[in-house]
């Protein structure tokens, strides 16, 4: 049986379309991206851009087409951290029903507990694991014991947030490399006030923030199918902060091929994942493609 899920980010929109074989294991069949932004002057406004709107029902109208193409028996439509700012999120409910899907606006409880779920669709790591997944408009961490949350927590530090809320420019000076890396040690000393510490628990990192990483790590040599269980270090995030602070959003794409919506965001995921390592006393992380998506297939399988 074949299912899609889509997720609804403040700057993607996802689509995966997967079929559950009798053995109860996936063949993915197609994994669609598009940036949206979502989340442009959301902050400020408190309502979705007119623009993002336009931009939102292009994307519904192409997910809409290929659900059809691959004949999709059940379908779920998430929508997370945009959604539940806005004021006007009705208008992307009605968007997403133009286009036959019944758009969910989830809590960020409820994304954290999907993307661990996502975070195991490929591989089932033994032993304590943190999962950290960087939207657009909040940043999702979970810590767990294999197939079990121990704790989770959703915060709105979002790539697209902090981007427009610091307004960096580039290139980036120092000093405001460094004001922000305080900044988010300040969060997250806050944040893991609530959780067990385990020195032991591993670091799997899911979305685009890392992908993109490995993407100018490896570049050229770099496939999407490749990426799973790849480790990054904490040399390799400094390394990209320098690149990336140096180049416009163009420079990155016609340097490296980062995707346009991806590269202006990029540096404060970068700077999210740096400050989640000191924390977590971690040197390494390991790459997922796993996410929302995934856990939310994994989920309408079974309901």
């Amino acid at each position: 049986m074949r299912y899609a899920a889509l997720d609804i980010g403040s700057n993607t929109f996802l689509l995966t379309i997967g079929e559950k074989k009798e053995n109860g294991s996936w063949a993915v069949l197609s994994d669609q991206i598009e940036y949206v932004r979502l989340g442009q002057d959301l902050e400020k406004s408190k309502n979705f851009h007119p623009e993002a709107l336009l931009r939102a029902e292009k994307a519904f109208a192409s997910f809409s087409n290929k659900c059809v193409q691959y004949n999709v028996k059940k379908i779920i439509a998430l929508a997370t951290s945009a959604a539940r700012d806005a004021k006007n999120s009705q208008e992307l409910i009605n968007l997403a029903k133009k286009y036959g899907f019944e758009l969910q606006i989830i809590s960020g409880e409820k994304e954290a507990e999907l993307t661990y779920l996502g975070s195991r669709f490929f591989n089932q790591p033994n032993g304590y694991q943190w999962v950290i997944d960087i939207g657009g408009g909040s940043t999702e961490v979970i810590l767990g014991l294999e197939d079990k949350i121990i704790n989770r927590c959703s915060f709105d530090l979002g790539c697209v947030r902090l981007t427009e809320r610091w307004n960096l420019g580039y290139p980036v000076q120092n000093l405001q490399l460094e004001k922000a890396i305080h900044l988010l040690n300040e969060e997250f000393k806050v944040l893991f006030k609530t959780f067990p510490q385990f020195d032991k628990a591993n670091i799997l990192a899911v979305a685009g923030t890392p992908v993109e990483a490995l993407r100018i790590l490896k570049h050229p040599h770099f496939s999407l199918e490749e990426i799973e269980g790849q480790k990054v270090t904490l040399s390799d995030l400094k390394s990209l902060v320098k690149i990336v602070s140096n180049n416009s959003s163009t420079e990155l794409t016609q340097k490296y091929g980062t995707p346009q919506g991806r590269g202006d965001v990029l540096l404060v995921g970068l700077l999210i994942l740096i400050v989640f390592l000191g924390v977590t006393q971690n040197e390494f992380l390991t790459v997922s493609r796993g996410g929302i998506r995934f856990g939310a297939l994994d989920f309408l399988s079974r309901n």
